[in-house]
């Protein structure tokens, strides 16, 4: 959580966008990185 805001980072280090599976569910991430569904 950065600032409230939930964001997933991938092995490369870089902030997840669009849709990613973690830990077997779904969730969507914003352009910027932001978690927005989940």
């Amino acid at each position: 959580k950065i600032d409230g805001s939930k964001y997933w980072f991938n092995p490369d280090g870089h902030a997840e966008t669009g849709w990613a599976r973690i830990g077997g569910k779904l969730y969507h991430f914003a352009p910027d990185g932001k978690m927005d569904m989940g």
